[in-house]
């Protein structure tokens, strides 16, 4: 499993927050398997499909191809903290009927 040095999204929000919007402390709370959650690697951003949670902790799957690094890829795992998510799309918004 991969341990990728992520943004701090927290951190951002703080240095910028009328440009750099983070979930809400609950929003946070509520993620569970399933969900697809946005990170940041340096300049690229990307989702990724949450398949484990423990505590603070994230774990879960690259969900699209990253185009300006070749250190990850789709479908690698990865492991991360809630810190460094800035974008929640709960399973229930992503179902496809």
């Amino acid at each position: 499993m991969k341990k990728p040095r992520l943004i701090n999204a927290k951190t951002m929000h703080k240095k910028h927050p009328h440009t750099f919007s983070i979930p809400s402390n609950e929003e946070l709370k509520n993620i569970s398997k399933g969900d697809y959650v946005k990170v940041s690697l340096k300049k690229e951003r990307f989702w990724v499909l949450i398949t484990k949670v423990i505590g603070n902790k994230l774990t879960g799957d690259i969900d699209n191809e990253l185009i300006k690094t070749k250190m990850y890829k789709y479908g690698d795992l990865i492991e991360f903290s809630k810190n460094n998510v800035y974008d929640i799309k709960s399973k229930s918004y992503c179902v496809i009927s």
